[in-house]
This record gives structure tokens, C-alpha cells and sequence, in this order.
């Protein structure tokens, strides 16, 4: 998403080549704000290695992290215009996020996403 239009509205900037981290061994991120409502009622602590990699990114001043891995940013929050975005680093699909799909908290983790990102 280097230099597109998208880039200018996430809490993150993208690099201008190949950023990917894979991680055969799978992982799950460290929830920095365990407290955010998008973890609500979320189980990160029991769950399976979620994640088989992920894109590095670097968090924009204004951009709030609430989880990373090996100190690289997987969940970015930010405000554009009156609006908020959200950076999520990894796969949401099959592809890495293999663990994630077949986890019991998935729906229950991105209605929370949904509904943080539409409400004031």
C-alpha cells in the first residue's frame, strides 16, 4: 500500500518493498491494551498460534499500537479526519491467518473491529 491513497489514511506506513515476515512456527501478538474495546470478551491468553506472518510496517506519530510481535506493530489504531482507521498487519484469510480462521474468538474479534471503527 506504499504511496496509494489508502496509505495516507492508515495509522501506518508501508514500505516500498517486500516487507513480509513469514513465521512457519506460527504466533500470536502481544496484546499491548488487553483493555481496548475491540478485545472485548476476546481470549488471546488460550489461543492457538493465530498467525503464520505478517507485513512490517512503522506506526505514524498519531497512531496508537494495541499489539505487535518482536516489537513490530500487528494491530494499529488512528484517527483520519473525523473518522478512525485501523492497520491490521497480518492475514485475515487462510493464507497466514490459517490459525486465526479456525479460532473460536475470529467472528467475535472482527464484529468488535466493526462496530469500534463505525462508532463516535
Amino acid at each position: 500500500w506504499h504511496n496509494t491513497p489508502l496509505e495516507e489514511v492508515l495509522p501506518v506506513t508501508c514500505f516500498p518493498y517486500d516487507d513480509r515476515v513469514e513465521l512457519s512456527e506460527g504466533m500470536v501478538p502481544n496484546i499491548l491494551k488487553p483493555d481496548h474495546p475491540i478485545f472485548k470478551d476476546i481470549d488471546f491468553d488460550s489461543a492457538p498460534p493465530l498467525f503464520s506472518g505478517y507485513n512490517q510496517v512503522v506506526t505514524k506519530e498519531d497512531g496508537e499500537v494495541l499489539a505487535e510481535y518482536n516489537n513490530d506493530p500487528i494491530i494499529v489504531i488512528g484517527k483520519h479526519g473525523k473518522g478512525k482507521t485501523l492497520a491490521f498487519a497480518s492475514d485475515p484469510a487462510p493464507h497466514w491467518g490459517r490459525g486465526m480462521v479456525d479460532w473460536k474468538d475470529y467472528p467475535k474479534f472482527w464484529v468488535n473491529v466493526v462496530k469500534w471503527l463505525g462508532s463516535k
